[in-house]
Parts: structure tokens; C-alpha cells; sequence
């Protein structure tokens, strides 16, 4: 039998579950970006429409059965999502390429994601617009990790340089007692 709040967090699960897939995608995105940036391109070009299409899922419901409104919307999010798509592409030619190192281009994308699932929920579904919110935030928390990890390693280069030439001190004196005592 299961409890009242399983039973609550699987009804969320299942009205959430297109932002949860979308968001761990974004993280899987800028893991690959990372890792393999030769098919990030097309990762996020696969990723993007996707977003789109949720926009518009979404934000179908909300105009009833106004068509007009409902065509200027679908052509608004086209175009939104589409602008998008080619600033993608401009950011992967070559020539930018050699000025954006991968992590930061990891993070430009959630970023832009980010800032253009923020724009379509201010002119479609709020939803949108708090998934964006929750992704331009993860940007700020893996580009916080990200610090955070070079800083730990700067320490632990320096915790390991300190305890070897400790132990290599230590080794002297001892190595160097022994002899006195020979």
C-alpha cells in the first residue's frame, strides 16, 4: 500500500515529467559538451525543437478556441524557438569556437535555454517560464561547482605538496638519526 505522499509525488511526477526529461537533457547536454563537443551541435539542435514543441503543448491550451490567437501564438513560438536554433549555429561556427572553450559553451546553453524557456512562458504557459528559471539557476550552480572543483583541487595539489615535503623532511631526520647513531 502505497502513502498519501507517494501517491502526491507520483501525480506530480507524471504533470511534470516533459520538464524533468527536458531538464536532465540539458544536463546530459552540457556533460556532452564537455566530453564530446564535436556532436554537441547536433544534440542541441535535436534538444531545441523539442523545447519548442513543449512551448507550444503548453501553451495551446491557454487561447481556447480563439484561433487567431491561437496562429499568432504558434507563429510566435516558431519564430522564438527558431531564432534560437540559428543563434545556436552561430555560436558553433568555427570561428567562435576558438574564442568559447567547452565548458563555457556548456554554459551558454543552458543559459540561452534557460533565458528563451523564460521568454515563452511569459507569452505562453508560466510553466515555461519557471523551467526557465530553474535552468538559468542551474547555470549559476554548475558554474559555481565548476569553481568550486578547481578550488578543491588547488587544495588538494597543495595539501599533497605540503604532506610529501613533510614526509620528505621526516624521512631526512629519520634517515638522518640512523646515521648518527651508526
Amino acid at each position: 500500500m502505497s502513502s498519501p505522499a507517494a501517491g502526491s509525488l507520483r501525480r506530480l511526477l507524471l504533470a511534470e515529467w516533459p520538464y524533468v526529461v527536458l531538464y536532465v537533457a540539458v544536463i546530459i547536454g552540457v556533460g556532452l559538451t564537455n566530453l564530446a563537443p564535436g556532436t554537441a551541435l547536433l544534440y542541441w539542435q535535436v534538444l531545441i525543437p523539442l523545447f519548442g514543441a513543449l512551448a507550444l503543448w503548453v501553451g495551446w491550451d491557454g487561447f481556447e478556441s480563439d484561433s487567431g490567437a491561437r496562429t499568432a501564438f504558434v507563429v510566435r513560438t516558431l519564430a522564438h524557438w527558431a531564432a534560437l536554433f540559428v543563434l545556436v549555429r552561430l555560436l558553433y561556427l568555427p570561428q567562435l569556437q576558438a574564442v568559447f572553450d567547452n565548458a563555457v559553451m556548456g554554459l551558454m546553453m543552458v543559459l540561452l535555454l534557460g533565458f528563451s524557456a523564460l521568454l515563452a512562458g511569459i507569452y505562453g504557459h508560466l510553466r515555461m517560464a519557471g523551467v526557465g528559471g530553474v535552468l538559468m539557476l542551474s547555470a549559476v550552480a554548475i558554474a559555481f561547482l565548476d569553481d568550486a572543483a578547481v578550488a578543491v583541487a588547488v587544495l588538494a595539489v597543495v595539501v599533497a605538496i605540503v604532506v610529501t615535503l613533510v614526509w620528505q623532511r621526516h624521512r631526512l631526520e629519520v634517515g638522518t638519526g640512523e646515521m648518527e647513531h651508526a
